[in-house]
């Protein structure tokens, strides 16, 4: 028997998630009325700043360098619109371009798939290993591959601090 005071859960598949009426109960108990609308509100309010800073930092820059793209230029003169010329004189005409794209595709090989590979072969060799105190020598492992993913990286100008969170 239902006296207002105890919410009754809403079993039925009408469209409507189990236990709304339980919160409106609450709700109501409470004072408040909340309706689909108002929770919709709530929800552009709180995602509003991020969205805001996303079309400002993002969006907006993005646009911008796409239209710049299909203009030419020098930074004082007014710009030009010259189309996808631009692009023609990069894709065919320009050999520092592909020289570059062969250049950043072999450095991506380099640091993603030749340290995963190694990783998995020193993997493999201290598994398969008949080798006493194998743990000894997983430790080490573990902590030169998580240095090398959060420590020093001189190439790149980062100086990254490892956490040590686990030791704490």
């Amino acid at each position: 028997m239902n006296r207002g005071h105890q919410a009754v859960p809403n079993l039925s598949n009408e469209g409507k998630a189990s236990g709304t009426r339980h919160r409106n109960a609450f709700s109501a108990r409470l004072g408040l009325k909340e309706t689909r609308r108002e929770n919709k509100l709530a929800a552009y309010v709180y995602l509003a700043p991020a969205l805001l800073v996303y079309l400002a930092f993002f969006a907006y820059p993005f646009i911008q360098l796409v239209i710049l793209s299909f203009q030419k230029w020098d930074g004082i003169k007014p710009k030009q619109w010259v189309g996808v010329a631009n692009y023609q004189r990069l894709l065919f005409e320009d050999p520092k371009f592909w020289l570059s794209v062969r250049h950043n595709v072999l450095w991506m090989f380099a640091a993603l798939v030749v340290p995963v590979l190694i990783g998995l072969l020193l993997a493999t060799l201290l598994y398969r290993s008949p080798l006493r105190g194998k743990v000894i020598f997983r430790t080490p492992l573990l902590h030169a591959s998580g240095a090398v993913l959060g420590g020093r990286r001189p190439d790149l100008e980062l100086d990254i601090q490892p956490q040590f969170w686990r030791t704490e």
